[in-house]
């Protein structure tokens, strides 16, 4: 009987074998779970590839920088910086300002590139002056110039004078010659110092220029400006002195510079002037001198230059005029010079009212037409200094009154055509006459 219950347990023994493989599925059952996860590893990859659109995105917009953008001008290309420029100096010279080989196109070129200032659209003044004088400089062949040419000039000459080298990148006010009030252009001063070409039209856009000089040297053979007076001078209602003496100046007087009537000195002998004396010399109301003596301008003087009652010096010698000296400018009555010489065409006789001109120092009539006698009441004028009346048609004796200022007043050269054994004029020498002819 107890054999039985010894083999019952065996049943139990070999049950549990079947729960101790049960498990071996649950062991790999994980192994799925091991493999999920590698799906959430690569799900990270397509957000890692998605900000490289990002990335390459801003690239269209880099391409409408341009290469090379002014430092200057901030917020505008250099296309739209020539552009700008280009406005502005097309309403001072037009079409030459884009054609090739003209001094307003190196002038543009310059301002464009090669300026170190870098000028922008938006500094019009600084646009302007600097463009108008470079203007100035290659048509005057700067790079020639004695003195304070620019640095890129092939021949770098001395620059001892106040100022700095023309083309410079300092403000224009400190550039050789130059000279301004409040930051505007008010003088050009370039005297004998080898300026070859002609003047500009530009200049006359300097709205607040006052003294334009260019005195030359043809002897010594410092400048020789030539081509004719810019017209456009007429517009600065602000000029006083316009000094071109001594160069190459061709043509006539341009009507539009009676427009500046706050001139007060017009010099201009010594050039190649022709044409005649304008009427509208009478608009220069403020004129005190006028030089025009050694030209080749011809015609009658003019009555209306009588109004110009504050002229001090007038030089209209060494051309062909004719005619009579008006009666009208008996109102001449603060001139001190008076050089009417070698005008063959010039008759007439002397005229007595010359003797109210009480500041006459110099009254020049030799080699003239000019006939008659001399008369006494020149001898009132004490102040005269030197008087030619040689190499004319006067005739008769020199009145005591003007021998007498060779003692008693400021006479110092007295001439007449007083030689030979029969001459024109009686006067003795040389307590009287200086020297007879």
């Amino acid at each position: 009987a107890p054999v039985e219950p010894t083999e019952a347990p065996v049943a139990p023994t070999d049950a549990p074998v079947a729960p101790t493989e049960a498990p071996v599925e649950p062991t790999e059952a994980p192994v799925a779970p091991t493999d999920a996860p590698v799906a959430p590893t690569d799900a990270p990859v397509a957000p890692t590839d998605a900000p490289v659109a990002p990335t390459e995105a801003p690239t269209p917009a880099m391409d409408l920088i341009p290469p090379t953008v002014p430092t200057i001008c901030e917020g505008i290309t250099d296309e739209e910086r020539e552009a700008g420029i280009l406005a502005i100096l097309m309403g001072i010279s037009g079409s030459d300002v884009t054609t090739p080989g003209t001094p307003q196109n190196e002038a543009f070129e310059w301002l464009l590139s090669e300026d170190a200032a870098q000028v922008c659209p938006e500094d019009v003044l600084d646009v302007e002056q600097r463009y108008i004088l470079a203007t100035l400089y290659f048509s005057t062949g700067g790079e020639d110039w004695t003195e304070c040419n620019a640095l890129t000039s092939p021949t770098l000459n001395p620059c001892a004078s106040e100022g700095t080298r023309f083309l410079s990148e300092q403000d224009v006010c400190f550039w050789y010659g130059i000279t301004c009030n409040r930051m505007r252009v008010s003088g050009i001063s370039i005297d004998e110092n080898n300026l070859v070409g002609v003047l500009p039209d530009e200049l006359g856009f300097l709205e607040e220029l006052e003294d334009l000089d260019f005195d030359g040297e043809l002897e010594d053979g410092l400048n020789f400006l030539m081509g004719t007076i810019p017209s456009t001078l007429g517009m600065l209602d602000r000029l006083m002195t316009l000094d071109l003496d001594n160069n190459q100046i061709t043509g006539t007087i341009p009507e539009e510079l009676f427009d500046a009537t706050r001139l007060m000195i017009l010099d201009l002998d010594s050039n190649e002037l022709t044409g005649t004396l304008s009427p509208s010399f009478a608009n220069l109301m403020e004129l005190q001198i006028l030089f025009l003596d050694n030209n080749m301008m011809s015609g009658t003087l003019p009555s209306e230059m009588g109004q110009m009652d504050l002229l001090r010096f007038l030089r209209l010698d060494r051309n062909d005029f004719s005619g009579s000296i008006p009666d009208e400018w008996a109102s001449l009555s603060e001139l001190r010079v008076l050089f009417l010489n070698n005008n063959p065409g010039i008759t007439g006789t002397v005229p007595a009212f010359l003797s109210t001109m009480t500041d006459m120092q110099q009254l020049s009539l030799f080699d003239t037409g000019i006939s008659g006698s001399i008369p006494t009441e020149l001898g009132q004028l004490t102040e005269m200094v030197n008087l030619f009346l040689h190499f004319t048609d006067l005739t008769g004796t020199m009145p005591q009154e003007i021998c007498d200022l060779r003692t008693s007043g400021a006479l110092n050269f007295l001439t007449a055509d007083c030689a030979g054994d029969n001459p024109k004029v009686q006067c003795s020498q040389p307590d009287c006459c200086a020297v007879c002819f």
